[in-house]
């Protein structure tokens, strides 16, 4: 082992495949070598029924729900935030080439380079129904406003929106994820007296919500089998990267959202030992 860990916080929800998700939350820490390859913390996740899928700046990885490497593949610098539609997985670029978004099979099989008219150097993702919604360019230098691109099924520019995060943010929309006909977007927050750190807009980039939680470096919602039973509470899993190459933690943890704010499952005390 070269320090490297990723942990993965599974929530109570199938089974055996059913019971491999029983009653209660599980910890789950998978070998460094998943991660072994990666030059930088995790920039985005997303998930389906059979696969989480991690990107750092310089690679694309693919575990199965109980944090075995099932493939990965190099990425041209510097990849971001990953989104699922339509049984191909999507990557945001802010590479030299000027190339907005790659295009790969669930494989990790790279399929084609979309060139985005209007956005180069991209980052946080989102798929609302067939259109697309990217962040960025937006710059280092603080502000408060970043740029969102709005694309529709065939990725032609349709509209450029402002979302308003409301104080001191570095860069522009690093995570998204669609939810309920809207978005959540999470940024590197550059004012650290600021209480919330998430946004959730509408289409139209009007503010709905607020939360403290940080998503900064992934959140995806919970493919259906591995939701809860209340629909008013969605289950999301956010992830929570620290670090670099050998010095590289990720915790990905399941958080269940209502009232207003992300409430994480906690994982089950540890078992009382048999005497």
């Amino acid at each position: 082992m070269n320090g490297k860990i990723a942990r993965f916080f599974l929530t109570p929800l199938v089974v055996l495949t059913a019971l491999l998700w029983g009653a209660r939350a599980r910890a789950i820490e998978v070998s460094d070598e998943a991660f072994a390859n990666a030059a930088t913390h995790i920039q985005g996740i997303c998930c389906d029924e059979d696969a989480i899928y991690l990107v750092s700046a310089n690679a694309i990885f693919k575990v199965d729900w109980t944090g075995k490497l099932l493939c990965w593949t190099k990425a041209p610098w510097h990849s971001g935030d990953p989104a699922l539609h339509d049984g191909k997985l999507y990557v945001s670029m802010s590479s030299d080439e000027g190339i907005g978004l790659y295009e790969y099979d669930t494989d990790l099989n790279l399929l084609r380079k979309i060139d985005l008219a209007e956005s180069h150097r991209t980052d946080g993702i989102a798929f609302l129904g067939d259109h697309l919604f990217i962040g960025g360019p937006s710059p280092k230098e603080e502000h408060s406003t970043a740029r969102v691109v709005e694309y529709d099924a065939d990725f032609n520019f349709v509209a450029e929106h402002q979302v308003d995060f409301g104080a001191k943010i570095a860069y522009g929309t690093q995570t998204a994820v669609a939810w309920n006909d809207s978005i959540i977007f999470g940024f590197y927050r550059d004012d650290r007296a600021v209480k919330y750190n998430t946004l959730r807009v509408d289409r139209q980039m009007n503010v709905l919500d607020r939360y403290e939680q940080v998503v900064s470096t992934g959140i995806d919602l919970a493919p259906g089998s591995r939701q809860g039973d209340d629909p008013s509470r969605p289950r999301f899993l956010v992830c929570r990267s620290r670090g670099q190459k050998d010095n590289l933690t990720i915790d990905l943890r399941w958080f269940e959202l209502y009232d207003g704010v992300f409430h994480e499952i906690p994982e089950p005390a540890t078992e009382p030992a048999e005497k």
